[in-house]
């Protein structure tokens, strides 16, 4: 398990209506993948190119952009 220093929150992951939330503040056009299989446990958010981007790595989260 990895700490991070931040507060990131998902508010109904299991809805369409989900909300990202870090720091208190809401990540705009956040999308939320939860992949929970017998080989991977992982949450994908996805985010336009944000300064959030930026206090999430130095946070520790992984931030992979993909094309």
């Amino acid at each position: 398990m990895q700490a991070t220093q931040g507060s990131l929150v998902i508010v109904g992951a299991n809805t369409p209506d989900c909300k990202v939330f870090w720091n208190g503040q809401a990540v705009p056009n956040a999308g939320v993948t939860v992949d929970n299989d017998i080989d991977s446990h992982r949450v994908v958010i996805k985010v336009a190119e944000d300064p959030i981007l930026a206090e999430m790595q130095s946070a520790g989260i992984i931030v992979r952009r993909v094309a």
